[in-house]
């Protein structure tokens, strides 16, 4: 059986494809060299064969490194900042970069290519659109009306990959992290945001962020949030589940090519599960923060969404302040699942499944009553 660690770095380099990490890597050339932890540097090593930089333990950095290279990258759990500050500070003339503050935001969007250091945009901000949901609940679909209507343009600026690394990486600075984000794209003053429960969870519980700065920023930034949940809690864990080993959150974020390619893992019921209860938890810690710090905001369910669209879109237009157009635009939800039957099909029996054994099938008589839920009321059965 893997250890937690063992996993760990499986999974972070496994979701480091989404910041297009591996195929830079690759692309280094020999005088670039690359700090990094032994375990880190083995497990892209696995995936890569050899890298064509030098690399270099963190401990031995300082030591090691002369002045001839052409560029220093750093990626390690314990003081990176810290180290990238002493070696910008020894060789003042060479490019030193730190993965966590300078590589990763860039890569979320394109391969990583130049690090210029970023200017904020001159445009005073606008109300930010915040969309808040849990992980696999296709809030990516709201997000792309919302884009195609001209309503708002939340992107996933704070993502899994991010969510995973801060779970090892030490003193997480996100002041610095988000200043970088808001620099690289917020543009005419527009930066709208989406972020999953899950990265606010890693956030809160790994960096000097709390609930209450949480809140005070989005007063501050007068944020217009939106709360987007998906009632069917055991449909959203099935398709969580199958898009698991991926770096996708949403089939919306995939193109129809994709979508046709696309190959899901195998469920596993006690990890499938377990991701639930954590999903119920982290909705729960969100529905009472925004409740307890006076946080106006709007909510939405995909079912909602899908059965009276023009009424979830009014109202939202009308939330956010923008006139609504003569008709919106929609895509089809069905028909984009239609191109993936596999990840239906399989989400679809990992529902039965839950559903069985939560012991809400149809008894012969065809009611949910059974023998059982008399006992337990206290009625003869």
């Amino acid at each position: 059986m893997k250890s937690e660690n063992v996993k760990w770095l499986d999974r972070f380099v496994r979701q480091s494809l989404a910041w297009r990490w591996p195929a830079f890597l690759k692309r280094l050339h020999a005088k670039d060299v690359l700090v990094i932890d032994a375990d880190i540097l083995r497990m892209f090593e696995n995936r890569l064969e050899t890298l064509p930089c030098q690399t270099v333990s963190p401990k031995m950095a300082e030591s090691r490194i002369d002045g001839d290279f052409n560029r220093v990258f750093v990626l390690c759990r314990k003081d990176e900042l810290r180290l990238v500050e002493r070696l910008r500070a020894k060789f003042p003339r060479k490019r030193i970069y730190s993965m966590t503050y300078d590589v990763a935001p860039r890569s979320l969007f394109a391969p990583p290519v130049k690090f210029p250091q970023p200017v904020m945009d001159a445009t005073p901000a606008k109300r930010p659109i915040i969309l808040i949901s849990s992980p696999y609940s296709d809030a990516e679909f709201l997000a792309n009306i919302l884009s195609e209507n001209g309503l708002g343009a939340p992107k996933e600026y704070l993502d899994q990959p991010l969510a995973t690394w801060i779970e090892q990486h030490e003193g997480f600075q996100l002041a610095r992290y988000f200043d970088a984000l808001v620099k690289l794209y917020r543009k005419d003053g527009v930066f709208d945001l989406h972020l999953q429960t899950d990265v606010l969870a890693a956030i809160l519980r790994r960096s000097n962020g709390n609930w209450h700065s949480f809140a005070k920023w989005l007063k501050q930034t007068d944020a217009q949030v939106i709360y987007f949940t998906r009632r069917d809690k055991m449909a959203q864990t099935g398709f969580g589940a199958v898009l698991d080993n991926s770096k996708y959150r949403s089939i919306w974020e995939m193109s129809p090519a994709l979508r046709k390619a696309f190959k899901g893992k195998e469920i596993n019921f006690a990890e499938a599960n377990a991701w639930l209860q954590n999903v119920l938890i982290q909705e729960g810690e969100v529905e009472n923060f925004l409740q307890a710090a006076e946080i106006e905001f709007r909510s939405v369910t995909l079912e909602e969404l899908i059965e009276t669209p023009v009424a979830v879109l009014k109202s939202l237009t009308m939330f956010l302040g923008e006139k609504a157009p003569k008709a919106f635009m929609m895509p089809d939800y069905a028909s984009a699942y239609a191109e993936l039957p596999e990840l239906w099909d399989q989400a679809r029996n990992f529902r039965r499944e839950m559903i069985d054994r939560l012991g809400l099938h149809v008894n012969a008589e065809g009611s949910y009553v059974t023998a059982t839920d008399e006992i337990l009321k206290g009625r003869k059965a």
